[in-house]
């Protein structure tokens, strides 16, 4: 029987250059390693593109999301 699953999970981080963000797709990795999944990750300061990137996890139906925005 297949599931009906993408084996995405989405990640939206507001900045891409810090430190935080860095750690946080680090230990994102780390915690799907072992598993079928792969991260879909998106980097979004305006809210409107933030939306759009939600738009997009919408579309190809995540599994889960991560989000981090300010």
């Amino acid at each position: 029987m297949r599931l009906k699953r993408s084996l995405l999970v989405g990640v939206l981080l507001h900045e891409v250059n810090t430190h935080f963000a860095a750690s946080f797709l680090q230990g994102v990795q780390e915690a799907i390693d072992d598993t079928d999944y792969s991260p879909l990750v998106f980097f979004a300061k305006s809210e409107a593109a933030q939306l759009r990137c939600l738009a997009r996890c919408h579309q190809r139906q995540v599994d889960g999301l991560l989000v981090n925005c300010v």
